[in-house]
């Protein structure tokens, strides 16, 4: 594999400029290039697409780089053909973000991801809380969905599962951040 100048440091793509040309960047990458990918690839799979939507998440004024969630759902679905469990649910967790966030997305797929991310991961449901909180709650201007699922953070005892204490902490200084930007994440009227 080499690397194309035109793309950013974190995309590799096979040696044929020709048919990435004739194809497309994204068209290439997410129906051709996530195809390959097996059960030992997972986890950079996974953790490639989290990075990209982390990047994406705080360069929404950059066209260039909110076009690579084509490219983090590509990865993430393949990830979950090859093990839906990975991480305790952390695909699903993910997955629930995309959909609430991409073009096109389902807010009945989300649900079915914010589901099964609880199902699968008992020792952290504050992410998947929070995750649904600020994707789904708040775009929808649900105020009392949204105080509900931080108050649930908030009441979570991290002790419970010492493996994810540090995330579920982590979670809850999160939500209490947001708390006190109720009133800038919701309209009142």
């Amino acid at each position: 594999m080499r690397r194309t100048p035109h793309l950013s440091g974190s995309e590799l793509i096979p040696p044929f400029p020709d048919l990435v040309e004739h194809i497309g960047r994204y068209q290439f990458l997410t129906d051709l290039g996530v195809g390959v990918l097996d059960k030992e690839d997972l986890p950079l799979a996974v953790w490639t697409a989290a990075a990209l939507g982390l990047t994406i998440g705080v360069s929404l004024d950059n066209p260039e780089a909110t076009a690579d969630i084509a490219v983090a759902g590509a990865l993430l679905h393949r990830a979950l053909e090859l093990d839906e469990d990975f991480d305790e649910g952390a695909i699903h967790g993910f997955l629930l973000r995309y959909e609430a966030q991409a073009v096109g997305g389902s807010r009945a797929k989300a649900r079915e991801h914010f589901d099964r991310a609880l199902e699968l991961g008992p020792g952290k449901p504050c992410a998947t809380w929070l995750s649904w909180a600020e994707g789904i709650s708040v775009a929808e201007q649900n105020k009392q969905e949204f105080v509900e699922l931080l108050d649930q953070v908030l009441a979570f005892d991290v002790d419970a599962h010492p493996r994810r204490r540090l995330l579920n902490i982590i979670a809850q200084r999160r939500a209490r951040w947001l708390k006190g930007r109720i009133e800038v994440l919701f309209l009142e009227g």
